[in-house]
């Protein structure tokens, strides 16, 4: 996992690239990666100076099926970009670290995998 940003005048656009470095298919549920631009749920976790911005996007819980996933083959990346204002008031000048973490659920039974990019910076004036 890793994430980069653009600063826009009313928005930062993050850059989230999701890397399978194994041999075999890795099964990413669709609403980690928010290829609509849009976070469906809590996947970042942002800080303006030490004080938390929190989510207020919409949390929908689901049950899981095989059209969930998304089928990122070994060696493959999948990318998206989403604008941070849609979920979270970025608004105030400051100082933003943002990062993303969340898991990734399987069908019942399965393991979960923890998902976790590098911290980014973005200062907004």
């Amino acid at each position: 996992m890793r994430i980069s940003a653009v600063n826009e005048k009313d928005d930062i656009i993050v850059k989230v690239e999701i890397a399978n470095r194994g041999s075999t298919p890795y099964q990413l549920l669709e609403w980690n990666l928010s290829t609509e631009g849009l976070p469906m749920k809590t996947v970042f976790r942002v800080y303006r100076g030490n004080q938390e911005v929190f989510y207020k996007g919409i949390l929908i819980k689901r049950r899981i099926s095989e059209s969930d996933f998304i089928t990122v083959n070994a060696g493959y990346t999948c990318t998206t970009e989403i604008g941070l204002g849609q979920v979270y008031d970025i608004r105030p000048k400051g100082r933003y670290r943002i990062h993303y973490e969340t898991v990734n659920e399987r069908l019942e039974g399965e393991r979960v995998d923890r998902l976790k990019s590098n911290v980014i910076v973005v200062k907004r004036k």
